[in-house]
């Protein structure tokens, strides 16, 4: 907090800038602040970064203290008598920017004598406006001087190095990105402070399953069964020219259980469920409830983001299972109605074709995709700043984020297992 009295103050009145960040969890020291300070003062927090509830408290401050401001000169002074926060703030705005362009004008006035009055910076001048629309003058000549000496042509290496550069920030924002994603796990292993505390996050873990992985059961049955017919009828096209097509139906078990039931169910649980809860906690963090957790002592992402990350967890190698089950069953449909096999082959397709690793490889693989989507997005949920444009990007990395990095983990997983000789 700094004291700058205002040149059309008087000596008793003065403008107390507040300057650093300040969230609502620092209410206290707010108000430990403004109880040092005098009777006749206004707070001016433009420059600081502060929360909604300590603007509220700061704009109390002001209107409390506008009473004792009322004896200054109407014609320059500040107008905190005012009770409309706008024309306070247009006041302190318009003063603040007077004072600047004073100091400046007195700074550069003494350099500027010898120039010619016609093509002069005109720093002397009083009007507001001639000053702004000299400096526009100025500041278009200046950019145009330089547009005009620079060479017409890029050199081959300055497009290299700005590739390269490219290239590099790319590749290094991805690993700040995945590190930061890792310290975030720490967030499983921290405990509410109080018992009641701990039986909410159980009912909201349980809910969350409800809500977030029972609820989209329908559309995963819909795309599994879809992309089971899709799967089917093109491989049997394709070993018809052997012969062949009755083994179709081992192609169709093998990819499913292998990719093609995590995938779907990677992709409606973060487009459907990850964007919900980014959407709702986003929310939460704009309206200020996020920050009202805090106050009331209890941790907001112990208490909102842990449930969730948990019912991903567990959520995931069930669906993988219902995916992969609905895809085998639209595959095995296509296949009855075209080329005739019965139950009995489908029943020795799958003792042939399902091993036991294949089969396993869903429950081990499912709560490692799931910790990936909820991971990212409880952090995109948390980073939403007081904006809604802010929510809109955090949807869109989380959704985005997840499944590529999901993807990615997938192809990681299975090169390793083929080198190894495990499938």
């Amino acid at each position: 907090m700094k004291n700058s009295p205002g040149n059309n103050f008087q000596d008793n009145s003065c403008i107390y800038h507040l300057e650093g960040e300040f969230t609502i969890a620092q209410f206290s020291k707010i108000l430990d602040i403004l109880k040092k300070l005098p009777e006749k003062s206004i707070v001016d927090y433009k420059e600081a970064k502060i929360d909604t509830g300590i603007r509220v408290i700061l704009d109390n401050f002001n209107e409390r203290h506008v009473a004792a401001c009322k004896d200054l000169d109407n014609n320059d002074a500040f107008m905190v008598e005012s009770n409309n926060q706008q024309d306070y703030e247009a006041n302190l705005c318009k003063q603040a920017k007077k004072s600047l362009l004073d100091n400046f004008n007195e700074r550069h006035v003494a350099a500027c004598k010898d120039l010619d009055n016609n093509d002069a910076f005109m720093v002397e001048s009083n009007n507001q406006q001639d000053y702004e629309a000299n400096l526009l003058k100025q500041a278009k000549k200046s950019l145009l001087d330089k547009l005009l000496n620079r060479p017409n042509k890029l050199h081959d290496r300055d497009i290299e190095k700005g590739f390269f550069y490219y290239i590099w920030q790319f590749i290094s924002s991805i690993f700040v990105y995945t590190f930061t994603i890792i310290k975030f796990v720490s967030i499983l292993g921290r405990k509410p402070k109080h018992e009641f505390q701990r039986q909410i996050v159980i009912m909201d873990t349980i809910n969350s399953c409800y809500n977030m992985g029972l609820q989209a059961v329908p559309i995963i049955l819909f795309l599994s069964c879809a992309w089971g017919v899709i799967a089917a009828l093109q491989s049997s096209v394709q070993l018809r020219v052997f012969g062949a097509e009755f083994y179709a139906v081992d192609l169709v078990i093998i990819l499913f259980f292998k990719a093609m039931g995590l995938l779907i169910s990677i992709v409606v649980l973060a487009a459907r469920s990850g964007s919900s809860m980014i959407a709702k906690i986003g929310i939460m963090r704009i309206s200020d409830e996020w920050n009202t957790l805090k106050i009331l002592g209890i941790e907001p992402e112990i208490f909102l983001l842990k449930p969730k990350i948990i019912a991903f967890i567990v959520l995931m190698p069930f669906l993988g299972y219902i995916s992969a089950l609905a895809g085998i069953l639209g595959g095995y449909l296509l296949l009855h109605s075209t080329i005739h096999i019965g139950s009995a082959f489908l029943l020795e397709a799958l003792s042939r074709s399902l091993t036991f690793n294949l089969f396993i490889s869903l429950l081990w693989k499912g709560p490692i995709f799931g910790l990936i989507i909820g991971l990212i997005c409880a952090y995109e949920a948390k980073s939403v700043s007081v904006n809604s444009e802010s929510i809109v990007l955090a949807i869109t990395k989380g959704v985005v984020y997840s499944i590529f990095a999901c993807v990615l983990v997938d192809m990681f997983i299975n090169i390793i297992s083929a080198l190894l000789g495990i499938i």
